[in-house]
This record gives structure tokens, sequence and C-alpha cells, in this order.
């Protein structure tokens, strides 16, 4: 049993030429790399496949629209949600933590499956679901309303990748605009950095820290 379940966003399979390595060892959250080793931190590995784009391919828009647009209906699929279920079961976390297309999937997941009684908190990084879409299981709501179960949505308004989500889906994004939802509460988090925006917060220190100090948190209340 794991403290900490991550699980990833989109074309963590893909590589793109010499720009950038598939991300199948820590999903994108680099911040986790130890903790995903000594076993502290699990990762849900639900990429479509491992693929290689050519640098043409690369350069394209529409290659990485083509991709997110395939994954993106697989995480709605019956299939995918009774993989999600399985990884739960067996690993019982105490927070989960979903990044971009990740967020969409597990969002899809608690409004048709029960949640473990383990987790008491979720966060929601760069969050690609549509900002609209609500919680809709009465238990998952109890739970939120009796002070349980958080859940926590980390956004800013120019994540470039969620603003192509958006343009590609016509639906304007969580991690974008914040959520709708008054069972989540929105944050707005930027951390600036010269790399891509949209992975910021999962490669930063910052949100490993944050999550420990949680855990250790809850621990003392439970000893106490």
């Amino acid at each position: 049993m794991s403290k900490i379940l991550l699980i990833h966003g989109f074309s963590i399979g893909a590589t793109y030429s010499f720009f950038r390595g598939a991300c199948t060892m820590d999903g994108g959250f680099c911040a986790f790399g130890d903790s995903i080793l000594i076993k502290d931190t699990s990762l849900f590995s639900w990429y479509l496949k491992k693929q290689h784009f050519t640098f043409l391919q690369s350069i394209n828009p529409w290659t990485s629209a083509k991709l997110y647009l395939q994954e993106r209906r697989q995480i709605q699929s019956s299939v995918n949600i009774a993989k999600l279920e399985s990884e739960l079961k067996a690993d019982n976390p105490q927070i989960i933590v979903a990044h971009s297309l990740g967020c969409h999937y597990l969002l899809n997941y608690l409004n048709s499956k029960p949640l473990p009684s383990s987790v008491t908190r979720i966060c929601l990084i760069n969050n690609a679901a549509p900002h609209n879409l609500d919680l809709l299981d009465g238990g998952i709501i109890e739970r939120i309303q009796a002070g349980s179960l958080v859940i926590d949505n980390y956004f800013f308004f120019w994540d470039l990748t969620l603003l192509s989500s958006t343009i590609l889906t016509r639906q304007f994004c969580g991690g974008i605009l914040g959520s709708r939802s008054p069972y989540i509460h929105n944050h707005f988090k930027f951390i600036p950095s010269f790399g891509n925006w949209h992975n910021t917060l999962i490669e930063n220190d910052w949100l490993k820290s944050t999550l420990d100090n949680q855990i250790k948190l809850a621990d003392h209340r439970d000893i106490n």
C-alpha cells in the first residue's frame, strides 16, 4: 500500500523526436521519482501505447491533437474505468494526485465507481476535464460534506496545453477557469519556469512537500 497514487496525463508514452522522450517511469511527476522507487508512491499507467514520432510529426500540431483525442476517448471507456477501480482496490492510497487528462479520467471514475475509504484527499493538477463537470455520486458528496474527503483543483488561466484542449473539445477546462463544482476547492497556483508550464506543478518540489506535510498532519491526528 502506498500513501500516494499518481495518475498521469496525456502523451506519456510518446517520444517526440529529439524534443522529448517518453515519461513512462514517473508519468511526468519528476518530483516523485525517488518516492516511486522506494514504493512510498505508486504510479497508475494508463497511456495508449509507446510510440515514436519523427521530427516532422513532432512539429505538426495535429500529431498531438490526434493523440489527445484518442486518449480522451480511452479514459471514458468502461474497460479503463474498471482498470482504475482494480488499481485503487489493490493500493488503497491516502492521497490521489491526477494531472491533466488524468483528472478527467479520475472524475469519470468518481461518477461511476466507489472510492476506497482510505482516500482522504484528491489533488487535481492542470485539470483537463470540463470546468462544469460535477460530482454526482451521493457517497462521495457525503464524505466531502462530512469533511472526510477533500478535493483540491489547482489551476491558472494561461496554460497553453489546456487552451489547445479547449479549442479541440470546445469546452473550457477546470485547469484554466477552475471547477464549477461546489464540492471542489479551487486554488490558483502558478510557478514560473522556463519549461512547459503545463507540467511545472508536477515537476516542482512544492507539490510533494505540500502532500508530505498533509500526510504528517493526518498521521498526527490519528495518533492523538
